[in-house]
């Protein structure tokens, strides 16, 4: 949908002008036509025939030090991931932040064809994060999880994130709300 219409040169010009771009779920899932655009904005695109997406199990226990890993807590989530991604050549202003393989995976790394989340520092200016997961509402009562995500919006719009991380707080009763 972002690609439709007058949104892609809407997308087009907020980039050049240094705007912050949060991409979750399949966002980076584009056209191969839009391949290289999507590696300008965000660092990286999904790629037909290089590419994959599954669905596993996972607990991310580690992260490396970046102002959105700030406060995160360890999490295990069942989710849906997009990997093998195709980055800028060298990774050039990209940080991982989360890697995961499948459990199924023989002989699997964690290296960075398993990449499922970064973070982006534009040529230019302007932050990118993107997080192929967000597949299962179920996932959002993690709140390491919850504060992951919510420190990475942050980031991308260039507002501080406190050294214990964003306020992530919520009930069990407020996470089905929003999915009655």
């Amino acid at each position: 949908p972002a690609l439709k219409g007058g949104r892609l040169v809407q997308i087009m010009k907020l980039a050049e002008d240094g705007v912050g771009i949060v991409m979750l779920h399949q966002g980076v899932d584009i056209s191969k036509d839009f391949g290289d655009r999507m590696r300008d904005w965000m660092g990286a695109a999904f790629e037909k025939g290089t590419s994959q997406r599954a669905h596993w199990v996972t607990e991310f226990k580690e992260f490396p030090k970046h102002p959105i890993t700030r406060g995160v807590a360890p999490f295990k989530t069942d989710d849906g991931y997009l990997y093998k991604l195709r980055f800028v050549p060298e990774l050039k202003g990209v940080t991982p932040l989360l890697r995961t393989v499948s459990p199924k995976a023989k002989k699997a790394k964690l290296d960075n064809a398993a990449i499922v989340s970064w973070a982006f520092e534009r040529d230019g200016g302007g932050r990118s994060f993107a997080f192929t997961g967000g597949h299962l509402h179920a996932s959002f009562a993690e709140e390491g999880y919850r504060r992951f995500l919510t420190n990475g919006i942050l980031w991308t719009a260039n507002i501080e994130i406190p050294a214990a991380g964003a306020p992530a707080a919520l009930t069990a009763a407020e996470l089905n709300r929003y999915i009655e």
